[in-house]
């Protein structure tokens, strides 16, 4: 998609994260399965920041 101020650029997998950041792109990575080994795997390769989010009503439940 194109849009007034740059391109996005939306896969399904690693590997077209992979090359994204390599060609020095920002990449926002979206796992609605499991997280927990997104966020390992990012942090150790160095991710500049990590984000978690749950809808509303799953965090009242966890309380």
């Amino acid at each position: 998609m194109t849009g007034s101020s740059g391109v996005i650029t939306v896969t399904t997998d690693a590997s077209g994260a992979y090359h994204a950041a390599c060609s020095g792109q920002v990449v926002v990575i979206v796992d609605v399965i499991d997280m927990s080994t997104t966020l390992e795997v990012a942090i150790q390769e160095g991710a500049a920041l990590v984000l978690g989010a749950s809808l509303l009503i799953a965090r009242h439940r966890c309380r």
